[in-house]
């Protein structure tokens, strides 16, 4: 029976902490209800956005941590109770905790996007891959202005294509930390590659559209509008 109970209890409670809404209570204590600002999207770009870079940052880093310390305590937990439990059982509590960030059961299951909840959950299992579509990320931020979204899909994109990449080349790299077999690891990447790109969709009709806000874009308009009140007084 409790190969059974303490599972199904460890995926719970990846999903309950995974769906703790950090970047919101974050913007709360700066004063800042971020669902009503930038975006509206409860993650830490909004954070960055609509309430400066240090909560974000702190949003950031918690958003990281609760998946990959999710993933971590599973692993011990499960250890303690089950010995030589399933591996793919790793896999499931990293999904739990990205689950929950993305639909998260205190916010009426909305959340956010889920990339750094994936990035942290992930990590533990393919760092190689992670580092690898963090990479990818920088370039496609930089390259597009520094959006985030594009950087965000170009990272979702990469990670189950490296993947592939190292299992046929370096396979040792995908097997760093918990020695998951492959076929989880891949089908973990297309689902989270999956969310993270549906859950942009709203940022890519903003940038068809022109709308979409990039970090290049907030500084250049914060130029101008300091310009604006400095030209205006001088005329007076």
């Amino acid at each position: 029976m409790s190969d059974i109970l303490i599972p199904t209890a460890v995926f719970i409670a990846c999903y309950l902490v995974g769906a703790v809404p950090f970047s919101l209570l974050i913007g709360f204590a700066a004063g800042v209800d971020i669902r009503t600002k930038g975006s509206g999207n409860i993650g830490a770009t909004n954070v960055i956005r609509s309430a400066g870079l240090v909560p974000g940052i702190f949003a950031f880093v918690l958003d990281i941590g609760k998946g990959l310390g999710m993933v971590i305590a599973a692993y011990f937990v499960l250890g303690h109770f089950i010995p030589g439990y399933p591996k793919w059982y790793l896999v499931a509590a990293a999904l739990a905790a990205i689950i929950g960030h993305i639909f998260p059961v205190y916010l009426k299951f909305k959340g956010g996007k889920g990339v750094a909840t994936s990035a942290g959950a992930v990590f533990v299992l393919a760092p190689v891959s992670v580092i690898t579509s963090a990479i990818a990320f920088g370039i496609a931020f930089f390259a597009s202005g520094k959006t985030v979204a594009i950087g965000s899909t170009a990272a979702a994109i990469t990670f189950p294509i490296i993947l592939t990449i190292f299992q046929f080349c370096i396979p040792s790299f995908n097997t760093w930390f918990f020695g998951i077999d492959y076929p989880y690891l891949l089908a973990l990447s297309l689902i989270v590659c999956a969310f993270i790109v549906i859950r942009h969709i709203p940022n890519y009709k903003r940038l068809l559209a022109g709308s979409e806000m990039s970090f290049s874009k907030k500084k250049a308009a914060k130029k101008s509008s300091k310009g604006k009140r400095s030209g205006g007084r001088r005329n007076k």
